[in-house]
């Protein structure tokens, strides 16, 4: 959830629609969406990696800054995971797919959607109130 709006004229918004409103827009929990790519670089894929990297450093600067404004900032960085992004990796001409047996499952099987959203439901939660500027892996010990 990014923010909320509600057209709804002072006057007429209750004690309740104004303290969601103000929790939400200005008391809040980002969550970042990286990758264990972002973490560890990895060829072919340098330009992605990077993309990846920037999130995460972006994470940790967006923490320090907000922090006092009751912003937490996190992210998580998924391993392989079921989802349709898999369908749409295409390999270059003359790549070497062995290059990618650095991210080979550990136990077996993908990552479940539903398991990475119980990880950011709980960062976005009071459960994870404690918890800013982490990037938390959800890869199945790939890199363990």
């Amino acid at each position: 959830m990014i923010g909320i709006l509600q057209a709804t004229l002072s006057i007429d918004t209750t004690l309740e629609q104004f303290k969601t409103i103000i929790d939400i827009n200005l008391i809040g929990n980002i969550v970042n969406v990286t990758s264990i790519a972002g973490l560890h670089g990895h060829s072919p894929t340098v330009v992605y990696a990077a993309s990846k990297r920037a999130i995460i450093v972006s994470t940790k600067s967006f923490e320090r800054e907000y922090i006092l404004q009751g912003v937490h900032v996190n992210a998580i960085a998924p391993g392989d995971t079921l989802a349709p992004l898999l369908t749409f990796i295409q390999f270059s001409e003359g790549i070497n797919q062995s290059l990618f047996s650095y991210f080979q499952l550990s136990d077996n099987r993908l990552g479940q959607s539903e398991e990475i959203a119980a990880v950011v439901a709980m960062l976005a939660s009071q459960d994870g109130s404690f918890i800013n500027g982490e990037v938390i892996r959800i890869d199945g010990s790939v890199n363990a």
